[in-house]
Formats: structure tokens, sequence, C-alpha cells
């Protein structure tokens, strides 16, 4: 039946299913919105939200020797842990190469102020001489 339910109530002792004439439940609560309804939201959502412009590649976040946690903080986010010990503050932050490097970005602080830092991931940077650098490859040590 065209427009009707496609099921309708149970009759008779088999159980099978009586057509009902007359529009389903679902039918009258959601009318049909038709091809420029769905046109039309689709263009009002795409104007409410417009793209957002990604660049080629974003510019690196770049600490220095001598900045404060409060800096490193800024330019790099939060850590995802920080621990201290004496005058020493380490601040370890995820990098996009933890299982082929084998290690966070570490940024080492004492009294305060960036001293070193172990830099691995792409989108960071660190504007000093590091203790490990990227380009040194490991080695066996001797005993």
């Amino acid at each position: 039946m065209i427009g009707g339910r496609t099921h309708g109530r149970t009759g008779g002792a088999d159980g099978r299913r009586i057509p009902t004439s007359g529009p389903s439940r679902v039918q009258r609560r959601c009318p049909r919105i038709g091809f420029l309804g769905v046109t039309a939201f689709a263009v009002l959502m795409l104007s409410a939200n417009p793209p957002v412009r990604l660049s080629a590649q974003a510019e690196p976040q770049t600490i220095k020797p001598g900045m404060t946690e409060a800096e490193v903080r800024a330019a790099w986010g939060e850590p995802l842990t920080a621990r201290k010990a004496g005058p020493m503050t380490y601040l370890y932050y995820r990098n996009d190469c933890h299982k082929r490097c084998g290690t966070h970005d570490v940024v080492f602080l004492e009294g305060g102020q960036v001293i070193d830092a172990i830099v691995r991931d792409s989108r960071r940077r660190y504007d000093g001489v590091s203790s490990s650098p990227a380009e040194r490859k490991p080695e066996a040590t001797k005993s």
C-alpha cells in the first residue's frame, strides 16, 4: 500500500500482519523534507563554518637556552609529565617518533631556566647546542 504502513496490527489466529491505511507514526512525526530541504540544510551548514586554510607545513616551535619553564610551556604546551630533582626540572613531551627514537622530547631546566633539550619531534626545535643532537647515531658503549 503506497503511503501506508508496511506493517500493521496483528490479526487472526495465524499471527499475520494486516495492512492498515494512513501514514505511519514515523511519517507523521518526520514529514519528508525533500531534495530542496536537504540542499538548503547543506548550504546553511557550509556557510556557517567556512573551511580552515591549512598551511603546507607549520613553523616548528622553537625554545632557546635561558627560557623559563613558563616560556617553554607557552611555546610547546603542557608536557606529558614533569620531574624535579634538586635544582633540576625535566619536562617530557610526546613526539612523532617515539617508537623509532625510543625517547620523549626532554627539556632540561636548571634553576628555572633551559640549559639543554633533546628534541626529535619535527614540530619542535631547540635553538641551543643539544647534548644529544638528532643526527647523532646510537653506538654501543665500550666497557
